[in-house]
């Protein structure tokens, strides 16, 4: 294969890549046919009527967390909406960062559509993908073409795709955004030498990277464990180069990264014990190689044919180079060959299930990974590295081969989205909740639907022996209170139309009342006699305060840093620097 040369040089030299070497240059129609595919994607958010097997789930939870954040409620907990106003406990353990994104942009621009919120988001977390593997592909020493080359396939791959418009998974498109900026930060505090242009204090990258981690993980906890273990088999091949203050540099990023996300996973731990969630977990994935054993899925071929392409190309890279003896190679191609090695036998492993079942079925970070599919994000920026710092001619062979690949592989796929070509079926279904987030309290998951849509139309309170002079009326309904006027001659055993669960407390005369769940999961609580008001509140626990507390100090001390930060390095530029005089 010839590689055509660049009309340009690098201009700066830098320790990492020994010496100026030219960087890999497209064919004009590939250019062009890049160029179409990048139109397609940016296009396609706002022209398809694609709704993945996810999409009509993260439609509801965009609206309803957009109608909690108007309404002041600023930490959604509780769903008062869900499961046909019985209520959903979603938001005590959805990671809530995607949500937020749209929750602002409907602010800003009095947006309410769910769908377009959804698009809006997918259009720009595009484009923010783009700009993250930008950043770290410049800070490893690529340059130029070959940077901005590797971010557009970073941002556009063919999995990409799959994970939007197939999956509908938003979160994970949004996760995208910042796996760059977690691998640029390791290899900063690993690597000063390896970070071009970089003169930032120690303390700065641990901040960026436990900040950035936090984000992650308060957008995808699957993405954020594949990283985590991805991170680890990556470190196999540099193990010898971490030094102890390496090691304490990111504890330190993983304490503040906890300290963090504490509003939110204090919530988890509260709640795990009350909600249905258990059944994400103990799944026997359906991994990629052994599903295509019993029936082939031609289209799910296809893209993982793309998907494994760019890791396969840069092992034969590697294998290359090790037979020249390195001699054409630089520090940064050889790490990447080494870590990309790694992390496809780790992978591949993974998605054998034959072999790897006891390691999905044992250890907890797979049963909430569940799937072999979700690793392939690394592939990606794997795939869009290798075309950033490609130098020796194996690479660049790699990188350049890799590139028809990815960028053929995404047109098909593109142009069937934007032009509702679809080759496999959708959900046209109404947005709904996830019945994993419904309380213990209810019925098993093979009953439960039916029996709430039977129960759908119930009023709003409910009890036997009703008299003409008796009633509880709603005076007032927030998402996380409820006020009754309450008018009864005798003490009632009275039904609510929502869920028992344990952080709805119900008062009476400033008087808590004890309530606990029926058969199907309704609150049920005995109420006394009289006139009165009677109100459920939502309540927090302590450790949910806590994580609160210590949480928004956290977030408010890196928000001002931030702000010094910036405001200082605006003053440097403004304050000329003197020369020296004779």
């Amino acid at each position: 294969m010839v590689i055509p040369t660049t009309i340009r040089k690098n201009s700066r030299v830098h320790s990492w890549f020994n010496r100026e070497k030219e960087s890999i240059r497209l064919p004009m129609i590939l250019e062009i046919a890049l160029c179409l595919v990048v139109i397609l994607e940016l296009l396609a958010p706002f022209v398809s009527t694609s709704y993945g097997l996810d999409a009509r789930l993260h439609l509801n939870w965009i609206s309803q967390f957009r109608t909690l954040i108007s309404e002041g409620v600023l930490v959604p907990r509780w769903v008062p909406s869900g499961f046909y106003g019985f209520g959903a406990a979603t938001f005590y353990f959805y990671p809530p960062v995607t949500f937020y994104m749209a929750a602002i942009i409907g602010c800003l621009t009095s947006i309410t559509s769910a769908t377009v919120l959804f698009q809006t988001v997918s259009f720009l977390m595009t484009i923010g993908s783009f700009l993250t593997a930008r950043l770290f592909l410049r800070s490893i020493g690529s340059q130029g073409y070959q940077m901005n080359l590797g971010a557009v396939l970073y941002s556009i791959a063919p999995f990409r795709i799959v994970e939007l418009y197939h999956r509908g998974a938003l979160p994970t498109h949004v996760a995208y955004v910042f796996i760059p900026i977690v691998w640029l930060e390791l290899v900063a505090i690993m690597r000063p030498d390896a970070c071009i242009g970089d003169n930032k204090p120690r303390w700065k990258h641990i901040v960026v990277l436990g900040t950035s981690s936090a984000l992650l993980a308060l957008t995808s906890v699957p993405v954020t464990l594949v990283t985590m273990i991805c991170i680890g088999t990556a470190a196999l091949a540099v193990w010898r180069k971490i030094r102890l203050t390496v090691l304490w540099d990111y504890i330190m990023a993983a304490g503040l990264a906890t300290v963090l996300t504490a509003f939110h996973f204090s919530a988890v731990i509260t709640a795990d014990s009350f909600a249905r969630v258990n059944e994400m977990i103990g799944i026997y994935p359906k991994t990629e190689f052994s599903s295509l054993l019993v029936g082939i899925n031609w289209l799910y071929v296809y893209h993982l044919f793309f998907v494994y392409i760019p890791p396969v190309l840069i092992g034969l890279a590697f294998w290359k180079l090790r037979i020249s003896d390195m001699s054409d190679s630089t520090d940064p191609e050889t790490l990447l060959a080494r870590v990309g090695l790694i992390l496809l036998i780790v992978i591949t492993y993974l998605n054998i299930l034959p072999l790897s079942r006891v390691v999905w079925n044992t250890l907890l970070p797979f049963q909430l990974i569940q799937f072999g599919f979700r690793f392939f994000s690394h592939f990606v920026l794997l795939a869009a590295t290798m075309v950033g710092i490609a130098r020796s001619t194996a690479m660049k062979r790699a990188a350049y081969a890799a590139t028809w690949f990815v960028v053929i592989g995404a047109i098909p796929p593109a142009i069937l989205i934007v032009f509702n070509l679809h080759i496999y079926s959708h959900f046209t279904a109404p947005p709904e909740d996830s019945p994993e987030y419904r309380p213990v309290f209810t019925v098993a998951l093979d009953g439960f639907k039916q029996t709430m849509e039977r129960h759908a139309a119930d009023p709003l309170t409910s009890f036997a022996n009703v008299q003409s002079n008796e009633g509880l009326q709603l005076d007032a309904k927030l998402p996380t209170s409820q006020v009754f006027d309450v008018t009864i001659d005798t003490q009632k055993t009275v039904t609510f139309h929502q869920f028992y669960w344990p952080f709805w407390h119900l008062y009476a005369n400033h008087r808590e009342i004890p309530s606990h769940p029926d058969s199907i999961g309704r609150a049920v609580a005995v109420l006394p006699a009289g006139h009165y008001t009677a109100t459920w509140q939502l309540e927090r626990t302590p450790l949910e305060y806590a994580g609160l507390w210590i949480s928004g100090i956290t977030w408010s001390g890196v928000l001002i840093f931030w702000g010094i930060g910036l405001v200082r390095q605006r003053v440097k530029k403004k304050i000329p620097i003197p020369s020296d005089l004779d």
